[in-house]
């Protein structure tokens, strides 16, 4: 477990020194609840480890994280995909959205289910 530490503290410095690391958290109240250890390169935005306090499971704050993350990516000209990893990719032309690329609760959905 320590060694998993060093080397997401060390990735996270080495990412954020170029500009491409991103965390981002969930909150209800004061409290974190999800958090998404990611990072951005050349237009792909990547769901690296996102991680959830259990206690909230039954909330389902990984897909609320996950929506947050497509609407931010939709709404960023410059993010043209989403990287799930293991080789599922959402890439923002394939989502079910008008011509002005609107990210909506339908193509969050729809994503989702995909």
């Amino acid at each position: 477990m320590k060694e998993r530490r060093e080397f997401l503290f060390e990735l996270a410095r080495l990412l954020s020194d170029r500009g491409w690391f991103d965390l981002m958290n969930l909150w209800v109240g004061d409290r974190v609840v999800g958090s998404n250890y990611g990072f951005r390169f050349q237009g792909s935005w990547f769901w690296y480890c996102p991680t959830i306090v259990n206690e909230f499971e039954d909330l389902s704050p990984g897909i609320c994280l996950l929506a947050k993350v497509v609407e931010d990516a939709c709404h960023d000209p410059e993010v043209h995909l989403v990287d799930l990893g293991l080789e599922r990719k959402v890439i923002r032309n394939d989502l079910p959205m008008p011509s002005e690329r609107r990210c909506t609760r339908r193509s969050i959905a729809a994503l989702l289910i995909y």
